[in-house]
């Protein structure tokens, strides 16, 4: 199991792809927590849905602006 410290990271990083998504319109947003799986690939999925390409790549680019500041 991971740490607290690591928990908590990973919330404020959740949090801020939420945010980015949210605030390019994303609809259906949607997290899953693979922590307790022993063999997955991420601790994390974020999945969401947007009504067209050019939506789908301004969330992208959102996500990637707040990430690397």
């Amino acid at each position: 199991m991971k740490g607290q410290k690591e928990t908590e990271n990973l919330i404020k990083l959740k949090n801020i792809i939420v945010e980015a998504m949210q605030d390019k319109k994303a609809e259906e947003i949607v997290s899953l927590d693979l922590r307790k799986l022993n063999n997955a690939i991420t601790d994390m999925f974020i999945i969401c849905h947007a009504s067209n390409n050019k939506l789908v790549e301004a969330i992208a680019e959102n996500i990637q602006k707040l990430l690397n500041g």
